[in-house]
């Protein structure tokens, strides 16, 4: 914020652009006129100071934040592209579940991705009033986009965990192991 004087020599300049000589001429009512032109320009001076300042500000935090966020949606993107498709087909081979034991990692990034592309949209909101209508930036449906991926590769990897231990397999495990122990006890008592 500057200064008081600073407003005063500010004033001071205008009215020598004016022309003090013209100033000095001229009838009292005109003076205070030039003077309340003066002091409104000055103030819608300071106006734009500001709007120009917070927009400078806006944009630095939103250059650092998406200097954040694009590595990110490309890390979560890379790895999609190699799990999705061959889920999406039905075809997952054993790399691809692998793979799949780092969805937890990839799900913290997603978390991490989405909060900065809120702040990201939180910071830039007042700068998008052409998009203040759809109360959306692309960026928000890209990264849903990915989420939305991210949901059915653990829905996914959610049903094969509970094939690998769902209550049949739990149960056929129990029986081949009691079908072992009976075994076993039969041959400890034949011997």
């Amino acid at each position: 914020m500057q200064s008081a004087s600073h407003d005063n020599q500010c004033i001071k300049d205008l009215e020598n652009i004016l022309g003090g000589r013209v100033k000095s001429e001229c009838p009292d009512a005109l003076r205070v006129q030039i003077g309340e032109a003066c002091e409104n320009l000055l103030g819608d001076w300071k106006e734009v100071e500001l709007q120009t300042s917070a927009l400078l500000t806006a944009y630095t935090r939103a250059d650092e934040l998406w200097n954040k966020i694009a590595p990110l949606i490309k890390g979560i993107q890379e790895w999609i592209d190699t799990v999705y498709p061959q889920v999406e087909l039905g075809k997952p081979n054993r790399l691809t579940k692998d793979k799949l034991k780092n969805l937890p990692t990839y799900e913290d990034k997603m978390d991490e991705l989405k909060a900065l592309v809120t702040e990201l949209c939180v910071t830039l909101e007042p700068t998008q009033k052409i998009q203040a209508s759809t109360h959306q930036f692309p960026i928000s449906s890209e990264v849903e986009g990915l989420s939305e991926k991210l949901e059915l590769l653990r829905a996914y990897w959610t049903s094969m965990q509970t094939e690998e231990g769902s209550p049949d397999s739990l149960e056929e495990a129990k029986q081949e192991l009691s079908s072992v122990s009976k075994v076993n006890l039969y041959f400890y008592l034949a011997v």
